[in-house]
């Protein structure tokens, strides 16, 4: 048995629980701006012929169930989401659904390229920031895991998250 696997599930868990359990009280002003901020941030695929992007976030979910329900083979909702981002590369979904099946088989040099891509694209994006950690830890490249912090907090100096990002970059200095 490959404890990697276990690994990556154990400090993924951490970092979410300390971002989740971390004290992160906004203000009514913070949450509705956040709120808004999450309304627009569909990115503008208009560019994009064929399939609507409605189809394509359909064809991400369907890809999904496809997963948690077993009613196929793997392989068939993964070959789907390879569509979804052959169409539209920035489809931040699909690239976060391959990145996360990606470490749950132990490809983590896939997962960090994609985690990678979405913070390209959407640099105030801490749940691939979260991932994306969580792959550097178990994979033992804390040094990078405390760039990537680093370089989203200098993106990003009044996210809401910032002071744990802080005390998380100290704890993985004391490493």
């Amino acid at each position: 048995m490959k404890i990697g696997p276990i690994i990556a599930i154990v400090v993924a868990a951490a970092v979410t629980a300390f971002l989740v359990f971390s004290d992160t009280s906004l203000t009514e002003e913070e949450a509705n701006a956040k709120r808004m901020e999450a309304e627009h941030a569909d990115h503008d695929h208009s560019e994009h012929e064929g399939e609507d992007v409605s189809d394509l976030d359909a064809k991400v979910a369907e890809a999904v169930e496809i997963i948690e329900t077993g009613s196929r083979p793997p392989m068939v909702a993964i070959q789907m989401l390879l569509e979804v981002v052959e169409e539209d590369p920035e489809n931040i979904g699909a690239l976060m659904v391959l990145g996360d099946f990606s470490v749950m088989s132990g490809q983590y040099e896939k997962a960090e390229g994609r985690y990678q891509t979405i913070l390209a694209l959407e640099p105030n994006n801490d749940v691939a920031l979260n991932k994306l950690i969580g792959v550097y830890t178990t994979t033992d490249k804390v040094a990078e895991a405390k760039t990537a912090i680093q370089g989203f907090l200098e993106k990003n100096k009044n996210h809401p998250r910032s002071e744990e990002y802080n005390k998380l970059l100290e704890s993985l200095g004391e490493q």
